[in-house]
């Protein structure tokens, strides 16, 4: 059965999800997340790196706005929702549990009542990331997970696009997802017991810079690292591969702008090429104006 923490401070919260991988973490097991990577995610849970607590302004304004759109989208549906009562911790799996944004009482059609997990995006994160207006993975790995741990037969994807459209995703418990899932939080935490680091990505250098910005000032031996002079030389490659593609872009831009000159536009078979000119003042005089051009070129000349 589903244990449930009462949370009775901001810093006990913090508390209780260090030691529990939460909805916004699983898609990070999967290497789904656009947020966080699996390295990054274990140096969190294993306490080498802090958690981020700094809100960004998106972050804000979602969370203060997230009751009024639960409210707005109850109205809408014809729901009744409720907030909930704690930390929901998973009745079988240690170390994964979940606060859900609200519950919605029993509808029509679906056992018991369900979670509701409330998201607010752009118009343009609409038109980028949902896919035939389906959900992204990352979040029905989030429902999935959130179902499993509050023992829920059922949930939904409440959201609000552009601040003006409003709709709903319901989705049944989904065993297979929800085993997977369950799996994964136990893998992982036996990675973090048995000190076992996953190897680290490209995104994940900004981070490993932030763990180590500060220097030491020693110098260290690792002529033993079998693995290291084969990393120097990789990157040494991927460098001058980099380089001599981007000498290799710079002289097909080239003879491009040779060939559309002073226009702003121009089609060819296949592609459409604009070039338009930008100001940009740089002190409050007029003699401080650079004026720039910038290339880009688009498959498809109907575009």
């Amino acid at each position: 059965m589903t244990r449930i923490i009462p949370i009775t401070s901001q810093e006990q919260w913090h508390q209780v999800r260090a030691s529990h991988i939460g909805g916004s973490d699983i898609s990070s097991l999967f290497d789904a997340s656009p947020y966080m990577t699996r390295f990054e995610l274990w140096h969190i849970k294993k306490g080498t790196m802090p958690e981020e607590m700094a809100e960004s302004d998106r972050m804000f304004w979602g969370k203060m706005l997230e009751a009024g759109i639960a409210k707005g989208l109850a109205q809408q549906q014809g729901w009744t929702i409720t907030p909930p009562e704690g930390y929901y911790v998973h009745p079988k799996v240690k170390g994964m549990g979940c606060t859900p944004d609200f519950f919605i009482e029993p509808i029509e059609g679906f056992t018991g009542r369900g979670v509701l997990q409330i998201k607010n995006i752009s118009y343009l994160e609409w038109l980028d990331s949902w896919q035939d207006q389906e959900p992204p993975i990352n979040y029905l790995l989030q429902l999935q997970h959130e179902i499993a741990c509050t023992g829920c037969k059922w949930g939904a994807i409440g959201l609000l696009v552009g601040g003006n459209e409003g709709y709903a995703f319901p989705y049944e418990r989904h065993a297979p997802t929800v085993a997977r899932i369950e799996a994964a939080v136990k893998e992982f935490w036996l990675t973090i017991d048995g000190n076992a680091e996953p190897k680290a990505v490209s995104e994940d250098y900004g981070v490993i810079s932030r763990m180590y910005r500060k220097s030491s000032g020693a110098t260290i031996d690792l002529s033993r690292d079998n693995e290291l002079p084969y990393l120097c030389e990789q990157a040494l490659q991927a460098t001058k591969a980099r380089l001599a593609a981007e000498h290799e872009e710079k002289a097909y831009k080239a003879e491009i702008v040779r060939k559309i000159r002073d226009a702003e536009v121009a089609l060819c078979n296949g592609f459409r090429i604009e070039y338009p000119q930008f100001s940009q003042s740089i002190m409050e005089t007029e003699a401080h104006v650079r004026n720039y051009r910038k290339l880009n070129i688009k498959e498809n000349a109907n575009v």
